[in-house]
């Protein structure tokens, strides 16, 4: 591995990481309104996703770059926005049952 993709490789988990984090507080306060809207902020991510997936499919110009560029994003959010809400569910659900 040379070092700039290493540089890209630790950007990338920097990046997800941040997410990861900036979701659990947004997750836990919809926890505590209502249990299903704990994995409300990856249902928006995902239907974004789509959105920009759509997009891209009937993009026919330089337009479908950016799109592309959207849609990536978009799916790298909503998979670190999934795996914090799922881990927290679970974190949740134990303490909830363990009261």
């Amino acid at each position: 591995m040379d070092s700039s993709s290493l540089n890209r490789t630790i950007s990338i988990i920097i990046s997800f990481v941040i997410v990861f984090l900036i979701n659990i507080p947004i997750s836990w306060v919809l926890y505590k309104l209502k249990k299903p809207l704990i994995f409300l902020v990856p249902t928006l991510l995902l239907g974004l996703t789509l959105f920009w997936g759509l997009l891209v499919i009937l993009a026919k110009d330089w337009g479908l770059l950016a799109y592309l560029v959207l849609s990536g994003l978009s799916l790298f959010g909503f998979l670190s926005t999934l795996s914090s809400s799922v881990i927290l569910f679970f974190y949740l659900r134990s303490k909830d049952k363990n009261k």
